[in-house]
C-alpha cells in the first residue's frame, strides 16, 4: 500500500479521482477474468486516491479486496475507523457506521445504487452521513477548491 513507485501516491491531495467505470459496472457476469481484475485494481486504487485527496491519516483506513470465486466479482472495501463502504459485482454498495478497523459489523447496513455513483461526491456523501471525520475532511477539500489553488489550506481540527 505505500511503495514510492506507487502511482496511488502521487494523487493530489484535495483532487478528487474520478470514479472508475468499473467501480459502477452492474453488468459483470464473474466470468471474464481481466474484467475482475479490472474491477479489484481500479476500485482499490480509487479509494487509496480518495483517501489522500482527503488528507485521512494514515492507518486511520485500509482498503481491502476479496476477489472470491470465479463466478462472481468478490468485492473491495474501504475500510475507515468510522465507515465502511464495500463494491461489488452486484447493483448495490454497503455503507456503516463502523467503530475501527477491526470492526467489520458495525452500525445498520444501509444501500445505495451503484448505478448512483456518478462522481466521487457521490461516493463521499454515503461516507459523510456515518462518518464526522470524513464528512469534515470533505469539506476542508471543498472549501480549497472554492478558494482557488494559491489560498492557504483550512486548519485540520484538533484530534484527527
Amino acid at each position: 500500500m505505500g511503495r514510492e513507485g506507487d502511482p496511488d501516491r502521487k494523487a493530489k491531495r484535495g483532487a478528487l479521482p474520478k470514479v472508475p467505470a468499473s467501480l459502477r459496472d452492474v453488468g459483470f457476469d464473474g466470468y471474464g477474468e481481466g474484467r475482475k481484475e479490472d474491477f479489484h485494481r481500479e476500485a482499490a486504487s480509487f479509494f487509496r486516491r480518495l483517501a489522500r485527496a482527503l488528507e485521512l491519516e494514515e492507518g486511520s483506513w485500509e482498503v481491502r479486496s476479496n476477489k472470491a470465486g470465479p463466478a462472481v466479482s468478490g468485492e473491495v472495501t474501504f475500510h475507515h475507523r468510522e465507515a465502511y463502504l464495500q463494491v461489488g459485482g452486484d447493483h448495490n454498495v454497503l455503507y456503516r457506521l463502523c467503530a475501527g478497523l477491526r470492526d467489520y459489523s458495525g452500525g445498520p447496513n444501509r444501500w445505495a445504487r451503484k448505478a448512483d455513483l456518478e462522481g466521487p461526491e457521490d461516493i463521499l456523501r454515503l461516507l459523510a452521513e456515518v462518518s464526522p471525520e470524513i464528512r469534515s475532511a470533505w469539506e476542508r477539500v471543498r472549501i480549497r477548491a472554492q478558494a482557488g489553488p494559491s489560498a492557504p489550506a483550512p486548519a485540520k481540527p484538533r484530534g484527527m
